[in-house]
């Protein structure tokens, strides 16, 4: 075998080793990114399961042996959902001997859209039920108001603050109401910012 034949020989060894080395390299590469990409997807895919599970456990009611003996559990394998909505919850007062008629409502300080219920006369409580969110709370009189026609007593800082004549600021006061929650203690009662 002459000089010429075994350099040929071992350029295309060379040639050879060299492919061999890149496809392992190349191989090797793709099974790296492949492993890689897939954990990722795990990770998305357990993050997302766990995001799930959260939201789950905070909709869902957990039935307990005292549930089962309840005479308003649901017997016919229904899921009982929770309660969406909040509450406002709080005392009426009118500058007379009696509390007219009312409509109290909570205006959504985003929307500016009001929930309202009518009260009856001499009614000194009230329970209003709102979806969650900020709300101001206010009272009006719903007929005959002897000078009240239209005005909205507000729950505000003259409340807040003991409806005395130290209390100079009537600006309302804004309810946050969460999911589930009853807020207390919410008295639209200024009937004296004129």
């Amino acid at each position: 075998m002459n000089k010429n034949s075994s350099k040929i020989i071992f350029i295309i060894f060379c040639i050879i080793l060299v492919l061999i080395v890149c496809c392992g390299i190349s191989i090797g590469g793709y099974i790296v990114y492949k492993n890689y990409k897939d954990k990722k997807e795990d990770n998305k895919e357990t993050e997302l399961n766990h995001e799930i599970e959260n939201i789950s456990s905070s909709t869902t009611t957990t039935v307990t042996d005292e549930d089962e003996d309840n005479e308003e559990s649901n017997d016919d394998g229904k899921i009982i959902l929770p309660d969406l909505y909040g509450y406002i919850k709080g005392d009426l007062g009118f500058p007379s001997e009696y509390i007219p008629p009312l409509n109290i409502c909570a205006e959504n300080t985003l929307s500016g859209i009001p929930t309202c219920i009518e009260t009856t006369k001499n009614q000194t409580e009230y329970t209003l039920e709102v979806t969650p969110g900020s709300y101001y709370v206010y009272s009006m009189v719903l007929t005959n108001g002897g000078g009240y026609d239209d005005y909205k007593a507000y729950y505000d800082e003259f409340v807040t603050c003991g409806m005395s004549v130290e209390c100079t600021s009537h600006n309302p006061v804004v309810v946050n109401v969460n999911i589930g929650e009853t807020v207390n203690n919410i008295d639209p009662k200024d009937w004296y910012d004129f």
